[in-house]
């Protein structure tokens, strides 16, 4: 009989144990956790991973009013749809004088591109696209992914060869399409010849 007695006894603390292993009130950076050189438990540095854009965060901004709504929204769809089949989101912006000076015109593309990338969880799979009607020019930047597989030499030729002709003959609409889609087809010809994919 004491045997029989004994029995929910042990039941009653394995059933504690489980609880507070399996308790939901402790949340998931709290409960992992690793040492550091002194023994001490230190929060485990998760990797940085890609968030792709929220629905309500457009992937176009004519600021210089530059495309008809019509085409923005082109644009935007295109956008939208490369980022689905490759992760990679591509930002277009329109800027004139009253945005941006020409001397800063290149930084500020940069500066676009580090709020665009954090957006996206910091995963350096991002590309900003800045056109400036009134000041003629065009930049490009991408995050460290982004260049592995489309390099700076060939931004650059796609820049001379697509964008600028186009922006010349004051097609900017006609000019950014054609530029945004051959980046997009010179990535995914680079993706198509990497037989490994490419990581962080």
């Amino acid at each position: 009989m004491k045997y029989l007695c004994f029995y929910p006894f042990l039941f009653a603390i394995a059933a504690g144990v489980f609880f507070v292993a399996c308790s939901p009130t402790k949340k998931l950076d709290q409960a992992v956790t690793q040492r550091n050189a002194n023994g001490r438990d230190v929060k485990l540095q998760y990797p940085q991973q890609f968030v792709a854009t929220p629905a309500n965060v457009n992937m176009v901004y004519d600021y210089e009013q530059v495309f008809s709504p019509a085409e923005v929204q082109k644009l935007d769809s295109l956008m939208h749809l490369f980022e689905q089949s490759n992760l990679i989101p591509i930002k277009i912006v329109t800027l004139g004088t009253d945005k941006v000076l020409p001397d800063n015109f290149e930084k500020n593309n940069k500066s676009l591109l580090k709020e665009w990338d954090a957006l996206h969880g910091k995963a350096e799979k991002s590309m900003v696209i800045s056109v400036s009607k009134s000041l003629n020019k065009v930049a490009i930047d991408c995050g460290n992914f982004v260049t592995r597989l489309l390099p700076r030499d060939q931004i650059d030729n796609i820049i001379a060869s697509v964008f600028v002709p186009s922006f010349q003959n004051g097609l900017y609409y006609q000019g950014t399409w054609n530029g945004a889609n051959a980046l997009m087809d010179a990535i995914r010809k680079n993706i198509s010849f990497n037989p490994q994919p490419v990581q962080k």
